[in-house]
């Protein structure tokens, strides 16, 4: 089975749900997660990262699972679109209409 390298933005309850399913799954490496608080990350052995972007642009991975306050969902599903990366986003994509349609926009042409 292939592994696909991984990066969680977002370590809260769901972030934390989502590394242990992909864990039980096991077609995910998860390479590094991130959190803008360094203790929710505590525990977790992959690399740390406190801010969303530094983690895409280093890592660099196929995957991006997006768990985030979704005040800035839409700013991370459309940064890792743009990068190349595929995108689950944990529900609401966002706080608006506009949001989710951002982030439509953002899915086309890939």
């Amino acid at each position: 089975m292939d592994r696909y390298d991984t990066v969680i933005i977002g370590m809260g309850r769901m972030g934390r749900t989502r590394h242990e399913a992909m864990a039980r799954h096991g077609g995910f490496r998860v390479v590094a997660v991130c959190d803008a608080r360094e203790s929710a990350m505590a525990g977790f052995d992959e690399k740390h990262f406190t801010d969303w972007k530094e983690c895409i642009d280093t890592m660099q991975p196929k995957v991006v699972f997006v768990c985030t306050i979704n005040a800035v969902t839409p700013d991370v599903v459309c940064y890792a679109l743009e990068k190349g990366c595929d995108v689950f986003s944990e529900k609401p994509p966002g706080r608006s209409l506009q949001d989710a349609l951002r982030m439509e926009e953002c899915s086309k042409g890939r």
